[in-house]
C-alpha cells in the first residue's frame, strides 16, 4: 500500500487554507476540459491531432480495460514510452482508475528496469515495439522470470509478440460500455499517491519520488499563475514524457489549463522551429541547450516566432542576450527544480 496520509494536520490545513491544495483529483480536469471544449485541439503528435473529447473517450476505454485486468487503487502502471499520444491517453487512464503512474525513460535497459520495476512492484508495463532500433518486447521478455509481478506487457505501435499484448488487443478488454465501467469506480482521494517517478540515480540507485493528486495540481496551477496561461496558449513539449518536465507539460498541464500540447519526440531544432511556427506555440519548458539550438536554427533561417510568450529553461543558466537578440520570445525565464519539487 502506497502512503496516502497528508503531512501533519496543521501543515495540510495551511496548504488547503492557502488554496495550494485544491482537493481535486487530476481526472476531473480532463473531464472538465472535454465538457468545456470537446472539439478543441488537445494533443498534436505528428500528423495526429486529438481533441479533448478524443482524449476523454480513449482514456475512458483504456481505464476500463485496466480495470478489467485488475488494475486499481495503488497498483503501479509503468510505461517506457516516447513522446506520443498514447502516453497522454495512458496517463489519464491511470488517473481514472486511481492507480499509480510510473514513467520510465526509454534509454533504460535491464539493469535499471530490474531495480525500478522490482521495487515499484509494477503490475503492468506499456512499452514501444521497435523504437530507435531497439527491441523492447525482447528486453521485457528476457526480464520476465525476474519480475513475476509484471503480469502484462502491452506494446504500443507494434503487434503483440514475445509474451506481450498489442495496444489494440488490450483495448479490446474495455467491454461494451467503458464509460459505465469507469463511472462506477470510486474517485481517487486527492491525497493519494498517483505518480512514482524515479530520479536519475547519478550517485546511487535511483530514488522513487512520490506525488499525490494535490501536489501535482498545485505544481501545474503554480505554472499557470506564474505565466498567466489560458486556453488560448499552445504548449510545446520536447522533454521526455517520462521526465518530470514532460509529465507536467504534456500529460497534465494541457488538461488543467485547457490548452493543446504539441509533442516533439526526437529533438531536431529545425523541425522544432517548424512545429512552433505552424502551430503558433506560445509556451515551453525545456533545458537550456534546446534553447541555444532553437535560437541558432531561427537565426540561420531568418525566422521569428512572435507567438511565443515564454521560454522557460532549467538545467543551466540562460545567457541574458539570447531571446532579445533573436526576437524569438517576449521573455525567457530560468527555472530551478527537481523530481520531488518540479519548479
Amino acid at each position: 500500500m502506497w502512503p496516502t496520509r497528508p503531512p501533519a494536520p496543521d501543515v495540510a490545513a495551511q496548504y488547503r487554507a492557502s488554496g495550494a491544495w485544491r482537493d481535486r483529483p487530476l481526472g476531473r480536469y480532463l473531464k472538465r476540459a472535454a465538457a468545456a471544449w470537446p472539439d478543441a485541439l488537445a494533443v498534436v503528435d505528428g500528423e495526429r491531432r486529438l481533441t479533448f473529447a478524443d482524449i476523454e473517450r480513449e482514456a475512458t476505454a483504456l481505464a476500463a480495460a485496466l480495470h478489467t485486468r485488475g488494475i486499481g487503487r495503488d497498483d503501479v502502471v509503468s510505461f517506457q514510452l516516447p513522446n506520443c499520444a498514447e502516453a497522454v491517453v495512458l496517463f489519464q487512464a491511470v488517473m481514472k482508475v486511481g492507480a499509480v503512474a510510473n514513467p520510465i525513460v526509454p534509454i533504460y535497459r535491464g539493469h535499471e528496469l530490474r531495480f525500478i520495476l522490482g521495487q515499484a512492484r509494477s503490475k503492468i508495463a506499456f512499452i514501444p515495439g521497435d523504437y530507435r532500433g531497439f527491441d523492447y518486447p525482447e528486453l521485457y521478455e528476457s526480464l520476465h522470470a525476474e519480475l513475476p509481478e509484471v503480469r502484462d506487457v502491452v506494446v504500443v505501435g507494434g503487434g503483440g509478440s514475445k509474451g506481450a499484448t498489442s495496444w489494440e488487443e488490450f483495448l479490446g478488454a474495455a467491454g461494451p460500455d467503458p464509460a459505465a465501467t469507469v463511472r462506477a469506480l470510486p474517485e481517487p482521494d486527492p491525497d493519494q499517491v498517483c505518480l512514482l517517478l524515479y530520479t536519475s540515480g547519478t550517485t546511487a540507485a535511483p530514488k522513487g519520488a512520490l506525488h499525490s493528486h494535490n501536489t501535482l495540481v498545485f505544481e501545474n496551477f503554480s505554472v499557470i499563475e506564474q505565466f498567466g496561461l489560458n486556453e488560448r496558449d499552445v504548449i510545446f513539449n520536447p522533454s521526455p514524457v517520462t521526465h518530470v518536465t514532460g509529465v507536467n507539460c504534456a500529460l497534465i498541464l494541457p488538461f488543467v489549463v485547457g490548452a493543446p500540447v504539441v509533442l516533439h519526440d526526437r529533438w531536431d531544432p529545425k523541425q522544432a522551429l517548424q512545429q512552433i511556427a505552424a502551430d503558433r506555440v506560445s509556451f515551453m519548458i525545456f533545458s537550456t541547450p534546446f534553447l541555444t539550438e532553437l535560437l541558432g536554427a531561427a537565426e540561420a533561417a531568418g525566422v521569428t516566432t512572435p507567438t511565443i510568450r515564454y521560454i522557460v529553461c532549467g538545467g543551466a543558466d540562460i545567457p541574458d542576450e539570447l531571446p532579445p537578440r533573436h526576437g524569438t520570445a517576449r521573455r525567457g525565464d530560468r527555472m530551478y527544480g527537481a523530481t520531488e519539487g518540479p519548479s
